[in-house]
């Protein structure tokens, strides 16, 4: 066999530096604490929740 066949079934090789990065969930949060409150009340969006919860069953949550 040829040398040239053997490249046939090789995997080509990966340019790692074009790779993205961690994705942004893994990555250390950017919030910029000055902005967070320091007391009450605090206010909370949820969303994507199930059309069966109930406020009871949220409020068990927290």
């Amino acid at each position: 066999m040829n040398s040239n066949d053997d490249d046939v079934y090789r995997s080509p090789s990966i340019d790692r530096s074009i790779l993205p990065t961690a994705p942004r969930a893994t990555r250390e949060p950017n919030i910029d604490q000055s902005r967070l409150p320091k007391s009450p009340p605090y206010t909370a969006f949820l969303g994507n929740l199930s059309y069966d919860m109930t406020e009871e069953s949220i409020k068990e949550l927290f």
